[in-house]
């Protein structure tokens, strides 16, 4: 196998029994599913025991809560001293313990799949698109309880609102398969989703984890028990917006990823007539995200409006916007991500627009500063024809994705 000495000159390109979600799914219940009260705790997971206080200083429309920590670096507002705070629970694992529990679930043969070299290039091969097969070792091949244990290794890495996206848009390659026939059965399979640890996990190495399938890919190392790389971070739902109830479990209008696409409205639409012609870039959208599958995304320069051009409710909604990205991950390592934008400078985040200024016709954005990068596309039709109606998006670091050195 290639090593990752071999990254820079190998391209690395994309070709162009899942949780048990058994209950009615709309909008309401996914919030409540995700969300507690302010007086009840707000879990999280991370390479060490991280306390989240419960404040809603930070909150997305969808309702997720940021810690006041978090708080404080991205809105600059001073941490609530009397709001209540706990840390992980017993019932979620440590990620090196989640993933060494589920490697001894396997057998010989099966481990050779689902563990390789943390040096070896596939760690750094990524991809989002339905593939015949992928690195790692699949739900579909695993029994119940692998299967279980490896739903338990994702759940350790990801905040507990990131671990129910996973479950849905695993869930909604049901809805595909439902929606293309028959014909989909086999491409479109709840169960194809693949778990790939890379190294030895423990709290004294450097080991990493992916989980991927269509419309997931997430990837993470840790070195010394700390997160040190949580990126490429992607999601994909098609259908975007549900046109109709359906399989007595999804309600018309559910959106899995709604504040992604409208918090980026609700911004678009704040801006003068004046400012609009500096942030839309074109009328024409690209046909999809910049470098996708690639293990470095293609530094570009900065476009559209800065934060220092906007005014506080502006900027407020921007920072919304990006607590709707990092609210999946566990709230140390979002708080790691908005302390590095601070510290590189939050008045040099521009963000950009691209395709239509109004739903229902192919629109993309872009929210880029010196050490990251967000992208948002919706142009592709749904699987039955409905226009615009299937989101990719991604958060990357421009400091390097994968632990990797940050392009030049």
């Amino acid at each position: 196998m290639k090593s990752l000495e071999q990254v820079n000159s190998v391209a690395t390109t994309a070709p162009a029994v899942s949780p048990l979600i058994t209950q009615p799914i709309t909008q309401s219940s996914i919030n409540q599913s995700t969300t507690p009260p302010l007086s009840r705790r707000c879990f999280v997971s991370s390479a060490s025991a991280v306390t989240a206080t419960a404040v809603g200083i930070a909150l997305s429309s969808r309702g997720f809560l940021a810690s006041s920590a978090m708080a404080e670096v991205v809105l600059g507002q001073p941490n609530d001293t009397n709001a209540q705070s706990s840390t992980t629970t017993a019932k979620t694992l440590q990620p090196d313990v989640a993933a060494v529990t589920f490697l001894d679930s396997l057998t010989k043969e099966q481990r050779a799949i689902a563990q390789i070299s943390y040096d070896d290039l596939a760690r750094v091969q990524w991809n989002f698109v339905p593939m015949t097969d992928r690195k790692g070792f699949p739900l579909k091949d695993m029994d119940s309880v692998q299967q279980e244990l490896a739903m338990k290794l994702l759940k350790s890495v990801v905040s507990e609102s990131g671990f129910r996206r996973s479950e849905l848009i695993m869930q909604y390659e049901g809805v595909l398969r439902e929606q293309e026939g028959p014909k989909s059965a086999a491409r479109r399979d709840p169960a194809k989703y693949h778990f790939t640890i890379y190294g030895e996990p423990n709290k004294k190495s450097m080991w990493a984890v992916s989980i991927e399938g269509h419309h997931l890919s997430l990837n993470f190392v840790f070195d010394q028990g700390k997160v040190v790389d949580s990126t490429p971070q992607f999601f994909g739902a098609n259908p975007a917006t549900f046109q109709s109830d359906m399989m007595n479990r999804y309600e018309k209008g559910f959106q899995l990823l709604r504040d992604e696409e409208q918090l980026a409205w609700d911004l678009l639409s704040s801006f003068s007539e004046e400012r609009l012609a500096k942030v839309i870039i074109t009328n024409k959208a690209p046909s999809e995200i910049d470098s996708p599958g690639s293990p470095q995304a293609t530094p570009t320069t900065l476009q559209g409006i800065a934060v220092a051009e906007m005014n506080e409710s502006q900027r407020t909604t921007l920072l919304r916007l990006l607590t709707a990205y990092g609210e999946s991950v566990p709230v140390a390592v979002l708080e790691e991500r908005m302390k590095l934008i601070k510290q590189a400078g939050l008045e040099k985040v521009h963000f950009a627009w691209w395709g239509a200024s109004k739903p229902g016709i192919g629109h993309y954005y872009k929210i880029q500063g010196p050490t990251f990068l967000v992208e948002f596309i919706n142009v592709q039709a749904d699987a039955i024809g409905n226009k615009a109606n299937h989101i990719h998006c991604v958060w990357r670091d421009l400091q390097g994705d994968f632990n990797l050195p940050a392009t030049s």
